[in-house]
């Protein structure tokens, strides 16, 4: 059950990110307590009463909302299309990885890797306004930094190594 919370937590927190950022304080309390009120309820109730369906149907929601958001940001912030194209790869496979429902170990595991995706593609995303993307790559692991790191390449011209 732990494994299940860290992973809706770990999810819950990139929703966060991507719904408060770039907005006044007022809207980020307002969210941020929305996005409490739902993960707080829902957490109890499936430790209480030992229930999966609905932590399953609020984490495949909030995988969507993601997704959604991720996919607006791309559109938004990243003006050439083959860098659009390569940053929607990765991530709609860090999110098609946390999307399968295996109930096995290796769900854990591609839902670990599918949140690492999608916290790595944030962090790009809401950084790149502040002109900081300078070697941003260097903080990532693969296949996040090859990404980011043939991105940076791309859009300064430089030879990727």
């Amino acid at each position: 059950m732990g494994d299940d919370l860290s992973m809706f937590l770990a999810v819950g927190a990139l929703l966060h990110q991507l719904q408060t950022f770039n907005k006044p304080p007022s809207t980020r309390r307002i969210r941020t307590l929305i996005i409490l009120g739902i993960l707080i309820p829902v957490s109890i109730y499936h430790c209480w009463a030992d229930e999966i369906y609905v932590h399953q149907i609020t984490f495949a929601s909030m995988v969507l909302l993601c997704g959604r958001k991720i996919r607006q940001l791309v559109r938004e912030r990243i003006p050439n299309a083959k860098q659009k194209s390569t940053l929607l790869s990765l991530a709609n496979g860090g999110l098609g990885k946390a999307e399968i429902l295996i109930p096995t170990c290796w769900w854990h595991i591609l839902t670990g890797i599918g949140a690492y995706v999608g916290m790595a593609v944030v962090e790009y995303l809401v950084t790149i306004e502040d002109g900081k993307t300078d070697k941003i790559e260097e903080g990532f692991v693969w296949p996040v930094n090859a990404v980011l790191r043939n991105l940076d390449a791309a859009s300064s011209g430089k030879k990727t190594r």
